[in-house]
């Protein structure tokens, strides 16, 4: 089951995607955002994903936080509210 919450508070809107899947291992929690790194198989995903997403939420002063468990992962990303006035 996946599910999409948004939140906003001052100064940050809050998007957090959680899902019900097996979990990240902590072992390589700490590793997930690095460049290239990936557990699928050679030649089936480059590793950039989260690398890239990081790099975007960075350039718009926002971050990234993960929790972590079996049967339950939650990202939240954070960015500075911007008044659309």
């Amino acid at each position: 089951m996946l599910t999409i919450r948004t939140t906003r508070g001052e100064p940050f809107i809050t998007i957090s995607s959680g899902d019900t899947g097996d979990g990240i291992p902590e072992e390589i929690k700490e590793q997930i955002s690095d460049p290239f790194f990936t557990t699928k198989d050679v030649g089936k995903g480059t590793g950039l994903g989260l690398d890239s997403v990081n790099k975007i939420i960075s350039n718009h002063k926002g971050a990234i936080d993960v929790e972590s468990k079996p049967g339950f992962t939650i990202f939240d990303i954070c960015i500075p509210a911007v008044d659309a006035n």
